[in-house]
């Protein structure tokens, strides 16, 4: 479920090339003689390399090159450096590297970002956080608001990307999600 969450940018599911010749087995096997079969397989299979080649890029088929999206030879995952980034990608790369770190984050319980909230940025931003909150919050004329959650978007994306760095076979991971859910002290 999870894996599906993530839409195209999912971990390929079979690795190897014995399970890749497994799973195209029995792919042939179901369409084998059944004409609905064949149809729904021909349907998921086109939508599928649809998402996965950004068919609305002009001229990208034509220098298709799969080897140039493999993972690096030594084996590890890169961080897509988006213009300005390349100091974060270097201090994530590094706090990936400490296994005992990367283990503790993975194994954190963390559920993806609840997309039905309803309160804004700008209203997260208003309300007062950490050790100072009561404090700030009995100084205001207002009634007191609840403080929001603290913001598991962040350690969630970490938890992405990290999972990404150790199973991909992608070269780069894409560090857009993670960036976004970043908040400085002001929580903006």
């Amino acid at each position: 479920d999870e894996a599906r969450a993530l839409g195209p940018a999912a971990p390929p599911a079979c690795k190897s090339h014995e399970c890749r010749a497994v799973a195209y087995a029995v792919l042939v096997e179901l369409a084998d003689g059944e004409p609905d079969n064949l149809s729904q397989l021909l349907r998921l299979q086109l939508k599928q390399q649809l998402q996965r080649s950004g068919a609305n890029t002009v001229g990208m088929q034509w220098h298709y090159m799969p080897a140039a999206q493999e993972k690096a030879p030594c084996g590890y995952v890169g961080l897509r450096n988006l213009g300005a980034t390349c100091y974060f990608n270097a201090l994530a790369q590094q706090l990936f590297m400490i296994p005992e770190f990367r283990a503790a984050i993975l194994e954190l319980p963390v559920s993806p970002p609840d997309s039905t909230s309803n309160t804004t940025r700008s209203q997260k931003a208003l309300a007062p956080e950490g050790a100072c909150a009561p404090l700030l919050m009995s100084a205001v004329a207002a009634p007191a608001a609840p403080a929001p959650p603290p913001n598991r978007d962040l350690l969630y994306h970490l938890q992405v990307m990290f999972g990404y760095l150790q199973e991909s076979e992608k070269r780069s991971f894409d560090t857009k999600d993670f960036c976004a859910a970043y908040r400085d002290f002001e929580n903006v």
